[in-house]
């Protein structure tokens, strides 16, 4: 047995050079080496030896093998001159060859394999207290990792069981551990009387120290630390197929997190928070399934419970859920309004900061930040996306196919609509086609009059809804249908323009007004602009033969003659076409490349100078988006809406030539950066937001200036980002536009 007080353990391998072994593993001391074992033939090492050639006796460490040598403990392929290892052999033998040199009717004799048809995997589930028979991929739900020691928990199908008194060997998970129980599979601290976890020694040497009881010269040796000279960080940026080499602040802009876990979805890279209880599938919120669970929240106190706690006594840590809570509990883990006394949820605050006001108490120069629309420019909540999804647009900029996720949806199979009706008392369960006869809309507020169904619709003007009409007071107004903008006029908005929403009553309309100018094709959904009567019905595809173009109408802008030129051509409200006045048309655009320059600020990436003619106009009036002067190269940052499919490649590449030549021979670098659609180069992933696609070009040209990374050697070369076919900022390549001159 150990010789260490209270060791039962039988292995008695450790001792000094040249002793007989007294201690095991876990309590040998530093000067201690394997006395047990085979050492190293070369003179003076003391490693176990395990190489020599084939077929011969170990002899000599990893070391000091020579070439040519093999791990002489593993049995090799019988096939002459074969070194691999050998796992076939005919049923009921002992293995022989390899899978290389099998021949037929042999099968693997070595691993058990999945009962699935086909499967070679490994069968370690099955249902509590099975031999195993599947894989983890072709497992059940109700199977469990099987051949391991469980939790000793009654009940507990855990596996992870690393607590147990200081000396013990683990008996318990987490979860059942009691609180003087310890990881103790965790080597600790040598310092006596320390329980702390050992990370720290010098270099090369085992873990022996805890965070606290290390030297100022002890490092890490646990966890790989950041290569940046000075930084004990932990390293886990890397490029792909990296091992980490570099921690979050000092990582270059191609680099991703190349350590932590990824969610087991196909092609997805986002961080997986979700999973079943005892499942080692790990999901992200986009794919995760509806009866999933959080798996770092923590769980409600009340015995039996895997709800998520929110709960408590104010000021205090959170206990319990929603359904386990007392009265005087409030959710202490929701952050509140900042203005005195109130208990509402922020959602808004400065372009770019975090959430500080409600919508009560919000200033006027703040936006919703909280769950704000990918939309450029856009300052409103985001409702609509894919079914199951996160949303991401609002309504005015949501794609086709896109539903309103934040809503509830009728529980009728197949059925997209929003949910409304329900018996009273109910939160809203179907909607108005599928609802039962006793059901009523529930989401819409009733009349204020006691004892009354009917919704509300009138109020005093200015004010909010309270009454029917039935109900409603002397002075009260319908506050829900809009009325003519043309003064005097009470009568309800049927036209507007195409695109636009309805402004005017059928009395009132002006030229170019439509019905249901927001109408979507009766077909498809897309935006209809073909229609009878001034009615769109259609869209280009489905448009019929006696239908019109309601959208393009000819422009009433002057040519060079001062005459009207009549171009057939989608107009704004003053009936003028995109190169009548341009600059209606390019506030979208201005809104995508504002908030660009707006977040590069928030960084202190202002740049030398932004929208401006290079050099006064001497080479060209070509105006750079932003510019950034290095001394010895340009970065020159466009916003390329739409990737710039409109222009010719020969005219981007002239404009880029021009702009170059205007400063002067110095290596100019084009970022062209497209905040619009784009066709990732994997099919069915997503593509990036908004927001990351600001980071990424904020880091990029922040690498650039202090040279993490080196752009080619040209007079003009450009890098487009998310443009159709993007992948990663590791897998873009620049573009030469102009090679350097020779000498």
């Amino acid at each position: 047995m150990c010789e260490h007080k209270g060791c039962d353990s039988a292995s008695r391998t450790f001792d000094v050079a040249g002793g007989k072994g007294r201690f095991c593993g876990q309590h040998k001391t530093t000067d201690m080496v394997n006395v047990k074992s085979k050492r190293c033939a070369d003179k003076g090492c003391m490693a176990m030896a395990i190489y020599n050639f084939i077929n011969q006796p170990i002899k000599f460490c990893s070391k000091h093998k020579m070439e040519g040598m093999i791990d002489a403990r593993t049995k090799r392929c019988e096939h002459e001159g074969c070194t691999l290892v050998p796992f076939f052999n005919h049923p009921g033998n002992k293995v022989k060859f390899c899978d290389q040199h099998k021949t037929a009717g042999m099968v693997d004799v070595k691993h058990k394999q999945c009962e699935q048809t086909g499967c070679k995997g490994l069968p370690t589930f099955d249902i509590v207290g099975g031999p195993g028979r599947f894989c983890k991929t072709h497992k059940t739900r109700e199977m469990r990792l099987v051949g391991v020691r469980l939790c000793e928990h009654t009940g507990c199908v855990s596996s992870s069981i690393a607590f147990d008194l200081p000396g013990g060997k683990g008996r318990f998970c987490a979860k059942h551990r009691t609180p003087e129980m310890i990881d103790v599979r965790v080597k600790r601290c040598v310092t006596e009387g320390c329980d702390g976890k050992a990370y720290y020694n010098m270099e090369g040497q085992d873990a022996q120290y805890c965070t606290k009881h290390r030297t100022a010269e002890m490092v890490n040796v646990l966890i790989a630390c950041c290569e940046q000279a000075g930084c004990t960080k932990s390293a886990a940026f890397d490029l792909p197929d990296g091992k980490g080499r570099f921690c979050s602040a000092h990582k270059s802009a191609e680099m991703i997190n190349v350590v932590s876990k990824r969610c087991d979805h196909k092609n997805c890279d986002k961080f997986p928070k979700f999973g079943y209880s005892g499942s080692r599938e790990r999901f992200c919120a986009s794919h995760k399934k509806p009866d999933m669970l959080g798996l770092y929240q923590s769980r409600c106190r009340f015995k039996g419970c895997d709800a998520t706690r929110r709960y408590a006594l104010e000021g205090e840590a959170s206990k319990f859920c929603a359904a386990h809570k007392s009265d005087d509990m409030v959710d202490v883990t929701k952050q509140l309004c900042e203005h005195e006394g109130c208990k509402k949820m922020p959602g808004y605050g400065v372009l770019g900061g975090k959430a500080q006001y409600c919508t009560s108490h919000k200033q006027a120069h703040m936006v919703n930040v909280k769950n704000r629309c990918q939309g450029p420019g856009c300052t409103k909540a985001a409702s609509f996306g894919p079914k199951g999804c996160a949303p991401k647009f609002c309504a005015k900029h949501k794609d086709a196919g896109m539903i309103c996720v934040t809503a509830n949806f009728c529980q009728t199979d197949g059925c997209n609509s929003n949910a409304f009706f329900d018996v009273k008392g109910g939160k809203g369960r179907f909607c108005g086609k599928h609802k039962a006869a006793d059901m009523v809309n529930v989401k819409s507020l009733r009349c204020l009059n006691k004892g009354c169904d009917a919704h509300r619709v009138y109020g005093l003007p200015g004010g909010k809804k309270m009454y029917c009409s039935k109900h409603k007071l002397a002075d009260m107004v319908d506050l829900i249908t809009r009325r003519c903008l043309v003064e005097g006029c009470k009568k309800a908005v049927v036209y507007g323009r195409p695109g636009s929403q309805p402004t005017h009553c059928s009395k009132d309309r002006l030229a170019g007004m439509i019905k249901k100018p927001t109408a979507k094709c009766v077909v498809c959904k897309a935006t209809a602009i073909w229609g009878i009567n001034w009615t769109p019905n259609h869209c280009e595809a489905h448009k019929t033969d006696e239908e019109q173009n309601l959208v393009e109408r000819p422009c009433q802008g002057l040519d060079a003659k001062g005459d009207v030129h009549g171009s057939l051509m989608i107009l704004n409200a003053k009936n003028l076409c995109e190169y009548c006045d341009p600059a209606s048309f390019r506030s979208a655009q201005l809104a995508k490349q504002n908030a660009l320059m707006a977040y590069l600020d928030g960084r202190g990436l202002t740049g030398d100078s932004t929208d401006t003619v290079v050099n006064e106009g001497e080479c060209g009036k070509e105006r750079p988006d932003r510019v950034y002067d290095l001394g010895d190269k340009i970065i020159v940052l466009e916003c390329d809406e739409h990737q710039h499919r409109e222009r010719a490649c020969e005219c981007e590449q002239t404009r880029m030539v021009n702009i170059g030549q205007g400063f002067g021979g110095i290596p100019v670098y084009f970022v062209r950066w497209n905040p619009d659609n784009y066709t990732p180069a994997t099919a069915g992933k997503e593509q990036e937001s908004l927001s990351k696609r600001h980071k990424l070009c904020g880091d990029l040209i922040e690498d650039i200036k202090k040279g993490r990374i080196v752009p080619p050697a040209a007079l003009v070369a450009a890098i487009y980002l998310y443009y159709n076919g993007w992948s990663s900022l590791n897998k873009e390549k620049w573009v030469v536009i102009t090679q350097c001159e020779q000498p």
